[in-house]
């Protein structure tokens, strides 16, 4: 740098450190980012932020709790900024305004004059809430004489400062609202039971938090064979079976299908991808009990196509895939319900392919002897194309089922979920299989 801008950097650091500390601890810290090496360790030198130091925090640090052991000035400055530092039996806490370095200091509720405090049927001490700075708290029980009082020295605080005085609490209804009574309802209630079979330890501080960490994060169950969640809004629960948990025909031969490292965005460690197949049979089985009561579930097949796909399009004179979801009660004696509809793999929703699904088709089909034949397949209003999900793969809805009361189910109650397409015998590759989904419907 050249010019008279340039000299402050040939100045001796014991110079600029003095004029640095007579800044304030915000200048200071941005002469400390100058390119200069000599500015910057001027701008960190301990005299420098000794003088942003109250001069009597030696005295204060002697009543802390537990020793506050710092390398430099400038890191306990930070230091008594980030995090306030509790004196005399916890009953106090003191800390620094970052910008201007002026004391602050917290009573605890135990440090507080409240009339009646001392009366259990008046006041309560429990253990302190999240965010809490000290190990307790004061919880008003019933009085119609609320006095409480506080006294700090004026000795303490620094010269020639405004201070203002705020009493900290927790509003009662975001407490109720927080509590574990509260969550404790919205979770299922045998969520322990399933929990125990996760892969790994769920560890939540709260029932609120448990809540939220299953609507956003899925547990792996199982070997992560299956995976558990709810649905924010109404707390229902949601099961997704792994590809590997699915019965596919010929999935143990690896001329017929393959297993592959789970894609981006998979919730399992592995993938199932289709070689070479005529015959394409999916089925996965779910127990009822482990449903949401009185609640219609939607069954979805979650999958990917890979770029050397084929015969999985839906083209005019080619039969679609059928979707069946079966309900098989665990009483006696047992009631059967099915529901069966086509479906397609590679034709998303929006796109103009799915208006060919709408309207009656007639066409061509070579028989045996060469003969043609004419056949006709009706419109199928009722055709379900896959969409994009957010976590990159499809899905496709393969039908939906009611769970009533797990008394009318039975323990032994289950749903099968299947994907068949085996009328056309044509050779088809390239189905990549995440696993089914089965969710409360009408919820995405």
């Amino acid at each position: 740098m050249d010019g008279v801008g340039a000299g402050i950097y040939r100045l001796p650091e014991e110079c600029v450190a003095y004029a640095i500390s007579l800044t304030t601890p915000g200048d200071a810290c941005h002469s400390s980012a100058v390119v200069s090496p000599a500015f910057k360790a001027a701008a960190d030198a301990a005299a420098v932020w000794a003088r942003f130091l109250p001069p009597d925090h030696a005295a204060i640090l002697a009543g802390a709790d537990e020793p506050v052991d710092c390398e430099s000035k400038k890191e306990l400055f930070s230091r008594l900024c980030d995090r306030p530092v509790l004196l005399d039996g916890a009953t106090m806490s003191f800390g620094l305004v970052r910008r201007s370095g002026k004391k602050c200091f917290m009573l605890s509720a135990r440090a507080l004059s409240i009339v009646w405090g001392a009366d259990p049927a008046c006041w309560i001490w429990t253990a302190s809430l999240r965010g809490s700075r000290f190990p307790e708290v004061a919880k008003l029980v019933n009085v119609c004489w609320l006095d409480i009082t506080g006294k700090l020295k004026l000795s303490l605080l620094t010269p020639r400062t405004t201070y203002a005085a705020y009493l900290v609490f927790w509003p009662a209804f975001k407490a109720i609202a927080d509590s574990d009574a509260v969550w404790a309802r919205f979770l299922p209630p045998d969520h322990a039971a399933v929990l125990a079979r996760a892969d790994d330890p769920v560890d939540c501080e709260s029932k609120k938090e448990l809540f939220s960490r299953l609507c956003d994060r899925p547990v792996l169950l199982d070997g992560a064979t299956m995976s558990f969640g709810l649905v924010r809004r109404s707390g229902a629960k949601c099961f997704m079976l792994s590809a590997r948990a699915l019965s596919i025909v010929w999935g143990d031969d690896p001329a017929c299908w393959i297993w592959t490292a789970s894609l981006p965005g998979s919730r399992f460690a592995e993938v199932a991808e289709l070689v070479d197949v005529c015959w394409l049979e999916i089925t996965g089985k779910l127990q009822l009990s482990l449903l949401t009561p009185w609640t219609t579930y939607t069954a979805y097949l979650v999958f990917s196509i890979a770029d050397d796909s084929y015969g999985l399009e839906c083209n005019v004179g080619i039969l679609p895939p059928k979707a069946t979801v079966t309900v098989v009660s665990g009483t006696k004696p047992t009631a059967t319900t099915s529901t069966e509809h086509a479906i397609c793999l590679q034709h998303m929703h929006g796109e103009e392919e799915t208006v060919m699904h709408r309207r009656k088709q007639q066409y061509m089909r070579l028989r045996k002897d060469y003969a043609r034949k004419l056949l006709t397949r009706e419109a199928d209003p009722d055709i379900r194309c896959p969409r994009r999900r957010g976590d990159g793969w499809a899905e496709v809805e393969l039908g939906e089922f009611a769970v009533a009361d797990h008394a009318a189910c039975g323990e032994d109650g289950v749903v099968e979920v299947s994907l068949k397409e085996i009328d056309s015998r044509r050779w088809k590759r390239g189905l990549i299989v995440h696993g089914i989904e089965i969710r409360p419907k009408h919820t995405s």
